[in-house]
């Protein structure tokens, strides 16, 4: 016999003792701790075969220790107090098993539990033999058939009509689990019934509902892992006091005359779902004090199936509410306006950002045409449920609300079949705002910068000439002074024409005639226009062209420009340097996209960008040179873009990369 399945029921107002009594007693035995004497009497009225330690210093354990031992032979009393004090002579007196002084010693006291529990079981083992011996032949059992003697059967079409009225309250379970301990009490006569059940939030089964029970069953908590759990899982079968002689296993037969004890039951009823043991259901005596008979056991077993049934739909309908309202909260909390519509154009639901959006209520809309949200908004949800072709997403501005929209409309399809269409809405208001003010203080820069430049590149020739005109009348008869004159004056004016043409090149772009041009003499014609510009022949320059390349699509005049102005500014960066070098690379490569491109990187082993200028090169009018404008970078990038490429920028203090890539034209296209 396992005797852990033995109760061992501790009772002291000691939290040392308690915590010491547990400690020694992990994994020995079952252990319960009370403090409280009236909660203890309840249990021992309730339960039978336990094994008390009672602690002679606390209130009332002298006359518990008199009652039990004159009256409960059943429960075996182990005395725990002071070595030879009064209470202590006083609980030998009265023939306790054992007792044991404090403070306790370990292996004394395990020792000491282990033959109490032994001789305990010793004596549950003879008094089971003796029950046996005296049993006479059920005749029932004998005759099977012969309609039992005792207890009229219950009427069943009356309980399902009791639980179809309890399903009125399958939304609230507490409810619902009320009305089926009152249809329980009622269909067996008894005044005594009990619901344990498990729910979704909590795995432990517990008592949710209960007619005149006692208490500490209603304190009863069950683990799924326990053994009156794993025994209802294994057998799925009523447990009837009358019937625990049926039971062969002294462990199994213990285990559940203590849980039926500490119920006051008289039978448990297991609620086995599909899947899953929801709890069990607890009866107690009839009211007449007449026995349940066979049929009385039979017609319980259907009213547990029922109540089986009606927990699993409560416990569905609860998770299916749970799920809905998750849906709905999700539906609410994301921040994008979501409509949808059924098959037949009517507005099915609308969440608290489309209704923020639109400037309508969901209930003034819902079953509705589409139509009333607008012809734009009708138009593409009615695009999507009819799969006609439509650019997503489509943005335009509510004519009632005013504000700048993105929608995007999706077809609803559950496996074949349509369900409806949805939008989805984004209000861009705020956005599209900050934009335009973006681009004030932009256009407000630019206009600002213009000046500061044109400023400063026009007031340096224009002193320059000032400054010659003003001496020319003093020294006119002289010959050189009249050529210098000439030159300078000239210089600056032609400087003055070049800063005008940039400044109308990067205001009106020329047009772009394409055609297909080779890589090779592309690179040859920008490298001599750079080679103009820069007259350092110093800084050698290194070409390095793939052979072979296809052709490039694109206008010339514009594109030599662009390289020279990347070439030149290499060239400028690199003078400097105690060996300079510039390289221009070409090489075809393909991109992830599969298209084949012209990949120019010109390189040079200069000093780098500035740090401060790295993230506005090629904004207009910044330049860290001492003269320029600062729109040659620029101009080469909003070139490369109408040539449908990019451009990119590597700096470090070691040298500067800037790389270009260019579509190819395709093998065999027709030009």
């Amino acid at each position: 016999m396992n005797l852990s399945a033995i109760p061992c029921l501790l009772y002291t107002q000691d939290d040392e003792l308690s915590r010491q009594v547990s400690a020694f007693l992990s994994g020995e035995a079952d252990l319960g701790v009370y403090h409280d004497l009236r909660r203890l009497e309840s249990l021992l009225r309730q339960t039978r075969n336990s094994l008390l330690l009672l602690d002679l210093r606390a209130d009332g354990s002298l006359p518990l220790c008199r009652d039990l031992l004159r009256h409960r032979g059943d429960v075996q009393v182990v005395a725990l107090g002071v070595p030879n004090s009064i209470p202590m002579a006083e609980a030998e007196a009265l023939e306790v098993f054992a007792s044991e002084e404090l403070p306790i010693d370990r292996a004394r006291f395990q020792s000491l539990i282990r033959r109490s529990m032994q001789h305990l079981t010793l004596r549950i083992e003879v008094g089971e033999l003796r029950v046996q011996m005296e049993r006479r032949p059920d005749p029932l059992a004998a005759a099977p058939g012969v309609p039992a003697p005792m207890g009229a059967p219950t009427p069943i079409p009356s309980a399902l009509g009791s639980f179809s009225r309890s399903l009125r309250h399958i939304q609230n379970l507490s409810a619902l689990m009320e009305s089926i301990v009152e249809s329980v009490a009622g269909t067996c006569l008894v005044s005594r019934a009990g619901i344990f059940a498990r729910t979704r939030d909590d795995p432990q089964y517990r008592m949710y509902a209960g007619l005149r029970c006692m208490e500490e069953a209603a304190r009863t908590v069950h683990d799924p892992n326990g053994a009156l759990v794993h025994w209802l899982e294994m057998h799925a079968c009523q447990v009837v006091r009358n019937h625990l002689a049926h039971i062969t296993d002294i462990n199994d037969r213990l285990m559940l005359q203590r849980e039926l004890d500490l119920l006051g039951a008289e039978v448990i009823l297991p609620l086995q779902g599909r899947s899953q043991l929801w709890g069990w259901v607890f009866v107690g005596q009839r009211g007449t004090g007449i026995p349940y008979s066979y049929a009385d056991l039979e017609q319980m077993l259907v009213m547990a199936d029922h109540i089986s049934t009606t927990l699993e739909n409560a416990f569905l309908y609860e998770e299916a509410a749970i799920q809905r309202t998750l849906a709905e909260t999700l539906l609410h909390t994301v921040p994008s306006g979501i409509v949808s519509i059924g098959v037949d154009g009517a507005i099915r639901s609308m969440n608290r950002a489309a209704e923020k959006c639109l400037d309508i209520r969901q209930d003034e809309v819902s079953r509705k045409p589409v139509g009333i949200l607008g012809s734009r908004m009708a138009d593409v949800l009615f695009r999507a449920l009819h799969r006609e072709p439509v650019v997503n997403p489509q943005e335009w501005i509510d004519p009632a609300t005013q504000r700048s929209l993105v929608v995007e409309a999706r077809r609803l399809m559950k496996e074949d079949l349509c369900m409806g269409a949805v939008a989805f809405i984004q209000d861009i208001t705020h956005q599209r705002q900050l934009e335009e003010k973006q681009e004030q203080v932009e256009r407000a820069e630019f206009w600002t910068e213009l000046a500061a430049s044109m400023s400063h590149e026009v007031r340096n020739p224009l002193v320059a000439i000032k400054t010659f005109a003003q001496l020319l009348p003093e020294r006119y008869d002289d010959d050189d002074f009249r050529a210098e004159f000439s030159r300078i004056v000239t210089d600056e004016v032609d400087r003055l024409n070049k800063i005008i043409e940039q400044i109308n090149d990067f205001a009106n772009p020329p047009g772009l005639q394409f055609r297909s041009l080779a890589v090779e003499q592309l690179l040859k014609t920008s490298i001599d226009k750079a080679r103009k510009v820069d007259t350092n022949a110093e800084v050698p320059i290194q070409t390095v062209i793939d052979p072979g390349l296809p052709p490039l699509s694109g206008d010339l005049n514009s594109l030599s420009e662009c390289f020279a102005k990347l070439i030149t500014n290499a060239l400028e960066a690199a003078y400097d340097r105690g060996n300079p070098a510039v390289e221009v690379r070409a090489q075809q490569v393909t991109g992830a996209d599969g298209e084949e491109r012209l990949v120019v990187t010109v390189s040079d082993n200069g000093a780098g960008i500035p740090p401060e200028f790295r993230d506005k090169v090629f904004s207009p009018f910044c330049t860290s040179k001492p003269r320029g404008m600062g729109l040659g970078l620029p101009i080469a990038k909003r070139t490369v873009i109408d040539h449908n490429g990019t451009i990119d920028i590597y700096s470090t203090p070691e040298g500067t990369r800037v790389v270009v890539s260019l579509p190819l034209e395709k093998q065999g296209a027709v030009r």
